[in-house]
């Protein structure tokens, strides 16, 4: 619940999802498009990734679409660039995967990644309190290290958005700032 009231307070994460649902239904609704996706992910190694719908109110969904979607960002880029000149519809989407688009989807996957460890914790037939207890001290501790940092260090971002930021030579002062604004105001 509290990842649902963050979100609500990002105008962009509203965004976000469309684009994500809108790529989601233009590879799902022409078995053609899906072909050529998978063609070029078997080409990448990543034939047995898929593109999923996403269900709105649960996070576990999104921390399994987001962990799918950001590992086949680039085969999705490449197959919209192939079909942009003779798509609109792809050639908006090509246009919407922009640098931030990359930088808020690599942030997700390792912030959801983090949280889903807690969220399955809530999920199961029985809650400890000492296991719950446990599991949102680390989801706490990881994500003050990965995102935020403390006097003594600077945040490393993760694992995906810090491999995402080494390739594209980005440091912390060039991350949009809706992403500080998730990180620190919330």
């Amino acid at each position: 619940m509290a990842a649902e009231d963050v979100a609500k307070e990002v105008p962009y994460f509203n965004n976000y999802k469309e684009i994500v649902k809108s790529i989601y239904t233009f590879f799902s609704t022409s078995y053609k498009r899906m072909y050529e996706l998978k063609s070029i992910q078997e080409d990448s190694e990543n034939p047995d990734l898929a593109i999923l719908n996403i269900v709105d109110t649960r996070w576990l969904s999104w921390a399994i679409v987001i962990n799918n979607f950001h590992q086949i960002l680039d085969d999705i880029h490449l197959a919209l660039i192939q079909q942009k000149d003779t798509n609109s519809i792809a050639n908006f989407l090509h246009q919407a995967l922009t640098t931030e688009f990359y930088i808020f989807t690599k942030f997700l996957a390792d912030i959801l990644s983090t949280m889903k460890s807690m969220i399955l914790v809530f999920q199961s037939d029985y809650v400890s309190l000492t296991e719950t207890r446990q599991q949102l001290l680390i989801a706490v501790e990881t994500i003050t290290q990965d995102f935020v940092g403390n006097e003594n260090s600077s945040p490393n971002y993760g694992i995906h958005l810090a491999n995402y930021m080494d390739e594209c030579n980005l440091c912390g002062d060039d991350l949009p700032s809706k992403l500080n604004l998730i990180l620190f105001n919330n």
